[in-house]
């Protein structure tokens, strides 16, 4: 997306996998930290190899409006 140009880029999850069993994707405390893990390193990879920063939904629109 970003080779492409794309200028904002949404990163969200479904809210209940923060609760190990809620979700098939984090049944237990290790995929817990697995989770948290995965989106620390996207997150950082985001910010450092891209050189993105993060903004509140109210600096998006400002900033294109």
């Amino acid at each position: 997306m970003c080779a492409a140009g794309i200028r904002v880029l949404v990163f969200s999850f479904h809210s209940p996998s923060v609760t190990p069993g809620f979700t098939p994707y984090v049944r237990d405390q290790a995929d817990l930290r697995s989770f948290l893990e995965r989106i620390d390193g996207f997150l950082a990879s985001f910010r450092t190899e891209l050189g993105g920063r993060f903004a509140s939904p109210d600096e998006v629109l400002a900033a294109v409006g």
